[in-house]
């Protein structure tokens, strides 16, 4: 068989696209996929939003800005009362029997804003965003949970 130099380039560069075109459409699930796994980070928040969020649709409008919340507003430190000025009341308070850690003596109030059915999820589980408070009622620190 005789392949001329133009074949080949030509065969070249139709490889080299279509590797191109894979690793691409590739990069693009593989985004998705983690999008779906961890959806904390899609919204900027919006304090409104949070805090009149009453059906599941709108709680799970909460979950999208978990990210943003715990990263630029939730600082160790702040007041109860900072808190609730911020995402107003807390869902529910926790019972600190079966929450509280022993390794953790100074957690002691723990809070949680429940943020909508957890994705995937057949059980009925929630996510939720807790935050531990000390005994002065100031922030230890927050962190996301399924239950």
């Amino acid at each position: 068989m005789n392949t001329s130099p133009k074949f080949s380039t030509v065969t070249l560069v139709a490889t080299v696209s279509a590797l191109a075109c894979l690793g691409l459409s590739l990069f693009t699930v593989l985004r998705w996929m983690e999008h779906k796994r961890n959806p904390y980070e899609d919204r900027a928040f919006d304090a409104a939003v949070w805090r009149s969020a009453q059906t599941y649709a709108q709680r799970e409008q909460r979950a999208k800005m978990a990210g943003d919340i715990r990263k630029h507003y939730l600082k160790a430190g702040m007041t109860y009362e900072q808190i609730v000025a911020l995402l107003g009341p807390p869902d529910k308070p926790l019972s600190l029997e079966g929450f509280g850690s022993p390794n953790q003596p100074e957690v002691k109030e723990i809070y949680q804003y429940d943020m909508g059915p957890a994705w995937g999820d057949m059980a009925g589980q929630h996510e939720n965003l807790r935050l531990s408070f000390d005994a002065k009622r100031h922030l230890l620190f927050s962190y996301l949970q399924v239950d």
